[in-house]
């Protein structure tokens, strides 16, 4: 994830993981403004794979 401000969150705290499947990010009282979330396939042998983002957290919007 990326911050308003550029500050870059990997999920589980850690540097690029190429081995979980499910990865989280924890803020507690993150920034306000437009966030990115990234989401990089890795050895994806063949076609398209499916995948899902779950986002939680108060004062949500969808620009």
């Amino acid at each position: 994830m990326v911050s308003p401000s550029g500050a870059v969150y990997r999920g589980n705290g850690s540097s690029a993981d190429r081995v979980n499947v499910i990865e989280s990010v924890f803020l507690d009282g993150a920034a306000s403004g437009r966030w990115t979330v990234r989401v990089k396939g890795y050895n994806v042998p063949q076609g398209s794979q499916p995948f899902a983002v779950a986002v939680t957290g108060k004062n949500l919007t969808n620009p």
